[in-house]
């Protein structure tokens, strides 16, 4: 036998029944308890309902209830010379009883009142009662064979407890404390103190045991620190509460009994493997471990471990995502916090068609914005080219020059391109292994002028230089051309011999005719770099600004060559 035991019915079932009805039995009293030896018998009743669970009329032949008689404490009695009978249904049913037995089995049998069998209709039931049993002296445990003969045979059985005298369990009750009183409930308000109540002859604590449901722990289990009371137990979700005592028998098994109770909790902490839901609406913080799938989800406030998807709008004052995050539309009141999976991942992927903006006051897209068709607007919500800011732009340092060319010296730099430029106000020349032929005159440099003639600009062009062999530089003006050259830094001067590494010539140009200050970008300035210009003009015509920056490569000694190395042009204002 397989017993199954059932809170508050002080009875178990077996398991592992074969029978094609269904069986329930029920005491009285419940529980059954000793008798006394010198006073009146405990005397006790056996119901059985036998029902018919299916769809379908059963032909039934007869049903044989087998109990144990003596007293011993796996007997159910002493004797079955008192034992009564009866059945609801004498027209169709009658019971044989076995007359007296006071040692081993008692069969009590129900059979048809005429004919093999009876039909049973789908649904019907049929109430054997066995009772004015005397109760035996020792408290134990006794099995009830049910034998069903339904065409086939087949077999059920019951466990009954028999406590000792006196002993009692009932009326457990959830309650919440208001002042010096208990008021029983069956929902309470998140969160709320459930404090049980029940009654017991069971005084002994360790006895005691309280199990309880934990949607996030799964089932707890405290002892209670006083008889007939448990602790407070704060809820904040559906919670089902069992109270087990046990009673332990002289020579024989410990005695259990069990009784349960819930209590609801209105707008309860919500904790799941799985949710499906058409709409969730929650109002305080949802937890999520596992995948979450929804038309639409509105919350105050949303944690998630696992990934997101929603087929509609999710909307959230804050949200907290490890995982992937999949919407058709997500609204978030608050704000929106990508840790990015890495150095090698994708921190943010868009789809490929629709628009992505950061809207301004009242105008959406009005900061930032990238159209459908890839043209970025800057506080510009309608751009009108791949790049369309409204309002000024500035670069600092190099990040913002453009790349205008390369030069390659072939054998010498002798008449290299004449570049010409009005829309840079700052040049850079990046100088890349540039070597001297011979041991003569080996600086090196751009001379200036402007568009139409010589360009005059009084003392001397605005120019900075650095590298690994800036080791001097000159500007020298002669015939209305202006020269700006370079040597390396292993020469004492223009005349002496070396070989030129890297370095890097920064100029400044302004197309105006008025004196003006410029301070040159980041990168040059943290060199002690400043950009001057003094006194443009065209030296015909005076009141006529320059046309730009001129500038050409040369070699101070081109009978002997300047070889190798590359000359990288970049420009911005």
């Amino acid at each position: 036998m397989n017993p199954v035991s059932r809170p508050n019915s002080w009875v178990s079932q077996d398991a592992a029944a074969t029978t094609q009805f269904t069986y329930g039995l029920q005491l009285n009293p419940a529980p059954l308890t000793v008798s006394i030896a010198g006073s009146d018998p405990v005397l006790g009743s056996l119901e059985f309902v036998i029902t018919n669970p299916t769809a379908s009329a059963i032909a039934l032949n007869s049903v044989a209830f087998t109990i144990q008689v003596g007293t011993d404490s796996s007997d159910l009695t002493t004797s079955t010379a008192t034992v009564s009978t009866s059945v609801n249904d004498t027209t169709n049913w009658q019971i044989q009883s076995p007359g007296t037995v006071t040692s081993g089995p008692a069969v009590y049998t129900l059979s048809p009142q005429s004919g093999s069998f009876v039909s049973v209709a789908a649904g019907a039931s049929i109430v054997v009662q066995i009772y004015n049993f005397s109760t035996v002296e020792n408290p134990g445990n006794t099995t009830i064979t049910v034998k069903e003969t339904a065409g086939a045979i087949s077999f059920t059985s019951f466990q009954v407890t028999t406590f000792p005298s006196g002993f009692y369990f009932n009326g457990l009750t959830a309650t919440v404390q208001k002042g010096s009183q208990y008021i029983p409930v069956a929902q309470v308000a998140n969160p709320a103190n459930v404090i049980l109540i029940w009654n017991s002859s069971v005084v002994d604590l360790d006895s005691i045991a309280i199990y309880y449901s934990n949607a996030a722990q799964g089932q707890q289990q405290v002892t209670p620190s006083n008889t007939g009371i448990s602790p407070a137990f704060a809820v904040t979700s559906d919670t089902v509460f069992t109270v087990v005592v046990t009673v332990d028998v002289d020579g024989g098994a410990s005695l259990t009994a069990a009784l349960s109770t819930s209590v609801s909790v209105q707008n309860p902490a919500l904790i799941a493997a799985s949710i499906a839901a058409a709409t969730a609406t929650v109002n305080g913080p949802l937890t999520v471990t596992g995948a979450t799938q929804a038309n639409a989800i509105t919350a105050t406030g949303v944690t998630v471990n696992g990934n997101v998807s929603a087929s509609g709008t999710l909307t959230a004052a804050s949200e907290s995502l490890i995982g992937a995050l999949t919407a058709d539309n997500a609204t978030l009141a608050s704000s929106l916090r990508i840790n990015g999976p890495g150095a090698s991942g994708i921190t943010l992927s868009l789809g490929g068609s629709g628009v992505f903006n950061v809207d301004a006051p009242d105008i959406t897209g009005g900061r930032f914005t990238v159209q459908n068709n890839g043209n970025v607007g800057i506080n510009q919500p309608n751009p009108a080219a791949a790049l369309d800011i409204n309002g000024d732009l500035i670069t600092r340092g190099k990040g913002g020059r453009t790349h205008i060319s390369t030069l390659n010296s072939g054998n010498n730099w002798v008449d290299s391109t004449v570049f010409s430029r009005n829309n840079y106000q700052y040049y850079e020349l990046i100088f890349n292994g540039i070597t001297p032929v011979t041991s003569q005159d080996r600086s090196f440099g751009a001379q200036f002028f402007s568009i139409g003639g010589p360009w005059q600009i009084g003392n001397s062009y605005s120019y900075c230089a650095y590298g690994n062999d800036s080791g001097g530089n000159a500007a020298e003006s002669g015939g209305g051309i202006n020269y700006l050259r370079l040597w390396p830094s292993n020469r004492s001067g223009p005349q002496s011999p070396g070989v030129f590494g890297q370095m890097r010539l920064f100029l400044s140009g302004y197309s105006a005719y008025h004196n003006t200050q410029l301070n040159a970008p980041n990168a040059w300035t943290s060199i002690g770099c400043q950009a001057w210009i003094t006194g443009g003009f065209n030296p015909t015509n005076t009141s006529q600004p320059c046309g730009g920056i001129c500038f050409q490569f040369f070699s101070a000694q081109p009978s002997s060559g300047i070889s190798g190395g590359s000359v990288d042009i970049y420009g911005w204002n």
